[in-house]
This record gives structure tokens, sequence and C-alpha cells, in this order.
């Protein structure tokens, strides 16, 4: 397939639309590989892989992953966790990959007008790879979830706010809330600072709700990771999300439940039936990067490679997400 041209200006990001072509995946992809996916059509001109278990069921699950800037693909999947747990589970694993034609840092842009939209960019580009997935393997639409690192955390909000029909809940690890930066420019202050401007949770829930399909009814269930360390995205980040999903689910913002793992410490919010909507972990000695636990398997930090963004402390994000979607019952 031949990619379309795309031209960015200083202020805004303006591409062009990439020519549609049949939905196909290309070969079968089979446990322990990780296969490249053509699908369209493709305006954010991102490419995609999937991961296939060797078991799972008739409808299956999905969880789309994305990665962190300066990573790509491969370095998101074994590292985090994530196709160990869909060989456990037995649920399809879609990892989209951002290109340094789109970003010079390989970083999803969240924060671009065209790109946090619906319809649009590398939303739009996401859910084609969504629907490409779903002619190859039927999908149980009630589980479909997306999670994400760093700008894909911010990635991950946009999708979870632009595209609830399809995502049934989602995980922004140190990420920021959606509509916390109007433009790149904004962008680093709402990652150094947080968007301190946004009155309340009501302002924050606005931002989705106008984002969302009208007459949206079902909201996704939403976990949040962020370290309290983090020297990349300010941990407040974390609370505006946590502000921004009990909102949107019509919820306060006093937890229902608290635990601590170790130095990490969780609060849950549920609604009136005693369902889990929103989650937040904040954890300690964790950094910019996913929490893995490699003694049960979950992940492993390779130190000769700089992109892994993951630590080794004892507490596996990936498993501990799944969980709160329900996946691990």
């Amino acid at each position: 397939m031949k990619r379309a041209s795309k031209s960015q200006h200083f202020f805004t990001i303006v591409r062009g639309l990439a020519l549609s072509v049949l939905v196909l995946a290309v070969g079968v992809a089979r446990g322990g590989q990780l296969v490249q996916l053509d699908f369209g059509p493709n305006p954010g001109l991102l490419e995609a892989y999937l991961y296939v278990p060797e078991q799972f069921p008739d409808p299956t699950p999905l969880v789309v992953a994305l990665h962190g800037c300066a990573q790509g693909a491969a370095d998101f999947d074994d590292e985090t966790g994530w196709t160990a747990l869909a060989e456990e589970l037995g649920f399809l694993l879609l990892l989209p990959q951002q290109s340094r034609y789109n970003n010079p840092y390989r970083c999803f842009n969240w924060f671009a007008p065209y790109d946090r939209q619906r319809n649009l960019g590398e939303p739009e580009s996401i859910r084609h790879m969504v629907q490409a997935v779903a002619a190859r393997h039927p999908l149980d639409d009630g589980r479909i979830f997306v999670t994400g690192l760093s700008a894909g955390g911010g990635m991950a909000s946009v999708l979870l706010a632009t595209h609830p029909d399809v995502f049934a809940g989602g995980a922004v690890v140190g990420g920021v809330p959606y509509g916390c930066a109007p433009n790149m420019f904004a962008a680093s202050t709402c990652m150094k600072y947080g968007n301190w401007l946004v009155p309340n949770p009501a302002a924050w829930a606005r931002r989705v709700v106008e984002a969302a399909p009208p007459g949206t009814a079902r909201w996704p269930r939403v976990s949040i990771w962020h370290d309290a360390g983090d020297e990349v995205v300010n941990p407040f980040n974390a609370l505006s999300s946590m502000q921004q999903w009990t909102a949107v689910h019509g919820l306060d913002q006093t937890a229902d439940m608290e635990e601590w793992a170790g130095p990490h410490h969780r609060q849950v919010f549920r609604d009136s039936n005693g369902t889990d909507q929103v989650e937040i972990w904040i954890t300690r000695q964790v950094g910019h990067a996913t929490p893995i636990d490699a003694e049960i398997g979950c992940g492993y930090d390779d130190p000769q490679r700089k992109t892994d963004f993951v630590t080794d402390a004892d507490i596996c994000a990936a498993r501990r997400i799944a969980q709160f979607w329900g996946l691990i019952r």
C-alpha cells in the first residue's frame, strides 16, 4: 500500500486521508509471534501489529496497547507482560505503532487537534485497526479495551473519550486526562504541571462528554496508574484523570475502597450497584514507566535497552489492569 503524504505546519497539523484499502490481515498471527496488520483507511498514518495467543475463545476479548515515546510495538509487548497475559487469559493483543514521520520522538499525538477527535487522524486509524482484527477474528464487543504508557496513555485517554462505543474500559499509565492540552505548545505545560485551569471534576467531565457521540449511555471503566516520583509527567495529571472519569460516571471523588500493595496505594470508586468504575494507583520507586513483576513472569527489564520504560516494582500493572477490567475472573 502506498502511504499518503502528510504536511505539517508550525501551528497546526493537517494530514491528507490515505487511500481506502480492503481490510485484511497480512498472514495469520500465531502464538508467540507479532505479525504486522494491514488495514484501512489510515488517516493517522500509523502501523499496526497483532499478537494472537495459541488458544482463545470465540468471540474473543481484545486489548489495544499503545507504546510510549521512543518506543515501538516490539518494545511494549513482552516487556510489559501483556503477551504473557494474552497467552494465559486468551485475548488478542493489538499494538499500534507510531512513526518518526508522524512524530520525531515516536510519540502518539494526543495533543494535536487532528488527532484528538472522533473520525479523524490517529484515533480513526486505530478504530480501523480494531475493525480489521474483527474481520479476521470475531471479537467480544463488550470486552474491547485500550491501555497506554505516557503519550500512549494520552492517546488511550483520547480513545476512551471519543470512542466509548468501542472501548468498554481503559488504562492510562503515566499519562494525562483527555483535553489537558489543546495543541502541541500546551502539551509540555500539561505534562510538566498539569492543567490547573480546569476548575473542577464537572469541567473535566464535560470535555469527555462533548467529545463522545451524542447520547452516549455506556462509559468505559478506567484504571489510572502514576508514580509519585514521575519527573516526566506530573502526578497531578493522575488526580485530574480520576476527577474526570469519576465525574463522567456521576460519582463523587471519595474512594469506596483503598488498599496497599507494598508501597503502592490504590483507591477504587464504585457506582450505586457496587461496580468498580474508576481506580487510581499511586506507585513508588517506579518513575515514568510501566510497573512489572518479573518474579511472577510479568514482563522483563533489559538494562541494555533504553526504550523499555518498565520498572520491576513487585507489582504487575498489566495483571492488575486486566483484573479491574474483568478479564480475570
